[in-house]
């Protein structure tokens, strides 16, 4: 799209005549035909928000002091549908330094930037599984060692009393429970908990 030095589509000037090709672009994505769009302001692309805020002002600003302007936003369909564009405003000026108008290219990112994200959470819920790992490792082995306790508990039930086996069973039974705070100790070190 060229514009004006105010910021006025001027396609309808003799000086640069849309291509068949560049126009069919810009309506696929804004969604006018040229009889709409040309001759209005390009803010008519921008969001109420984006309008109200000044940002298309601001962007020819940035462009003639510059001489570029670039920005990734949103921008707004004919049927009120929003995309996400990258937009570059060029300033055009003359040989001698006197500003013509503008060049503003806009390039509907949606799908790439749709694409980055899932690639984003890929790679966070990845990163979640990695720390589960660990956690996963412990838990096991907590599991584990805790089974082994019952397993001597079990078997210290079920010895016949008095026996030398069952006295070993037994102390076996009492230097597992010494060793089961240890066992909440390791676990709460490692989650972060204290109790």
């Amino acid at each position: 799209m060229k514009m004006d030095t105010s910021g006025f589509d001027v396609f309808k000037h003799s000086f640069c005549r849309p291509s068949s090709l560049k126009f069919k672009g810009a309506q696929r994505i804004k969604g006018y035909l040229p009889e709409e769009i040309v001759g209005q302001h390009f803010s008519r692309l921008c969001t109420e928000e984006d309008r109200a805020k000044g940002e298309p002002e601001r962007g020819l600003t940035i462009a003639r002091t510059t001489g570029r302007f670039e920005k990734e936003g949103y921008r707004q369909r004919k049927d009120g549908s929003l995309f996400i564009a990258y937009v570059v405003i060029d300033a055009i000026y003359s040989d001698d330094g006197t500003l013509l108008g503008f060049a503003k290219i806009t390039r509907d990112i949606t799908e790439s930037r749709q694409t980055q994200q899932a690639m984003e959470q890929a790679r966070e819920a990845l990163f979640q599984s990695q720390k589960m790992e660990p956690l996963g490792q412990l838990t096991g082995g907590i599991a584990h060692d805790f089974n082994r306790l019952l397993m001597v508990f079990l078997e210290a039930c079920t010895s016949p009393p008095g026996t030398y086996a069952t006295t070993l069973k037994l102390r076996a039974c009492w230097n597992a429970i010494q060793r089961g705070p240890a066992l909440g100790f390791a676990d709460t070190a490692y989650t972060g908990f204290s109790s």
